[in-house]
């Protein structure tokens, strides 16, 4: 494998103060951020969480990428190394994860020594297997004023190795030892040694509950154009369909085929790690169901003094067996996203694939036109697709599809 000309940074938020974390970006002219924890969150430094940094990273002109569901966790990598059959697997892995994404890059996670953090090890794999170029790993003194730039030997060799050692514990007072006896020493170090262990498992368990089963907390603003939950006919069918879209349909290069449930979304930086999980274990109660498109109808629009003749959106009626199939399957989605209801007709849900826009006056004319040589398609509807964009002008792509019933 041929090395990339790429220089590739690391770096551990810790506490540091944004504005510096900023600072260090531009200076080193990043381009893309890559997240590698694997939950991109942090309740001591909340300025870390996903939210904030793809504002943030978008306020400064910087890409930002969560690889956490590949890369992120000390453990959780060295378990994917080693499911993956033969080195030249991980290489691949690993190479077409820095492919994808624009150079230089910064990869992310919480802790600030990297002999104490995965960093390391992907660091490694990188300079090993020839990937790139160089790895360096940046960080800020312990008063946050001075901004390290260390290649990635001369940094393991001079950061310290002690894993209790970080900014925050060497200010920690010490306890004076005349007050104990060695014994109480020893045995009040146990005690915080134990609690703090059955503590973290607690709280392991606490943000998995989390994940798992308590919505997102989204707002409006959250929801984005670029995503969106639907329904789309097996590949087989398309071919009539986009006949007619070609032709009438604005939307046609940026949408394949589709019924759309959820639209907009939330962000697909959510999709693998909570929304995938979280809708599955919903849609575990709603058994594979056929769809037949056998005639066209239209959304008929008002017109007004400003616009006379409005276009109309004509479409595919779905006609589902078992009958409200395609209405239970909303009802379930909409219940565990309620704020992407619609603002307009909220107490109504009208399933339909568009497959173009005519003039009011003319539209009457063509879905007689459609209905009369239309030849009746239908398929099995066995899963939900979820679809993103990076921009507007790139057409939608399937990032996962969630099964329906117990498949």
């Amino acid at each position: 494998m041929s090395s990339h000309p790429w220089n590739i940074y690391t770096i551990g938020h810790s506490n540091y103060p944004v504005s510096k974390f900023v600072d260090v970006l531009k200076e080193h002219k990043i381009a893309t951020v890559v997240d590698i924890r694997a939950a991109p969150f942090s309740r001591n430094a909340p300025d870390y969480g996903i939210k904030s940094l793809q504002s943030l990273c978008g306020q400064n002109q910087i890409n930002y990428e969560w690889k956490g569901d590949l890369l992120g966790g000390k453990h959780k990598y060295q378990q994917l190394m080693k499911k993956l059959r033969n080195e030249s697997e991980c290489k691949l892995l690993i190479e077409s994860i820095f492919k994808s994404i624009k150079h230089p890059c910064v990869l992310l996670c919480s802790e600030w020594n990297v002999n104490n953090c995965h960093r390391k090890d992907i660091s490694d794999a990188l300079l090993q297997w020839g990937i790139c170029k160089s790895v360096q790993h940046l960080w800020l003194s312990s008063d946050h004023s001075n901004a390290f730039c260390k290649e990635h030997q001369v940094a393991i060799n001079e950061l310290p190795k002690d894993k209790e050692k970080t900014h925050d514990q060497s200010k920690k007072k010490q306890v004076n030892p005349l007050y104990m006896t060695p014994n109480h020493r020893f045995e009040l170090s146990n005690f915080f040694f134990f609690f703090r262990k059955f503590f973290n498992i607690f709280q392991g368990f606490f943000f998995f509950f989390l994940q798992r089963v308590v919505p997102w907390k989204i707002s409006r603003d959250d929801l984005l154009v670029k995503s969106a939950a639907c329904l789309i006919p097996d590949e087989s069918l398309w071919g009539p369909i986009q006949e007619i879209r070609k032709k009438y349909d604005k939307s046609y290069h940026r949408w394949m085929p589709h019924i759309n449930f959820l639209y907009p979304f939330v962000s697909p930086d959510l999709f693998e790690w909570h929304t995938k999980e979280f809708i599955t274990e919903k849609l575990k109660n709603i058994k594979p169901f056929e769809i037949e498109f056998s005639e066209f109808s239209y959304f008929d629009q008002q017109p007004s003094e400003k616009v006379p003749d409005p276009d109309v959106y004509v479409f595919l009626l779905p006609k589902e067996s078992p009958q409200n199939s395609v209405q239970h399957l909303y009802d379930t989605l909409i219940a565990l996203y309620p704020i992407c209801h619609s603002k307009k007709n909220k107490d109504q849900f009208h399933a339909h694939l568009t497959v173009g826009q005519f003039k009011r006056s003319e539209v009457r004319k063509w879905v007689d036109e459609f209905n009369k040589s239309w030849k009746k398609v239908s398929w099995k509807v066995t899963h939900l697709s979820l679809i993103s964009r990076p921009d507007f002008d790139t057409p939608f792509d399937v990032k996962i599809k969630i099964p329906l019933g117990d498949q």
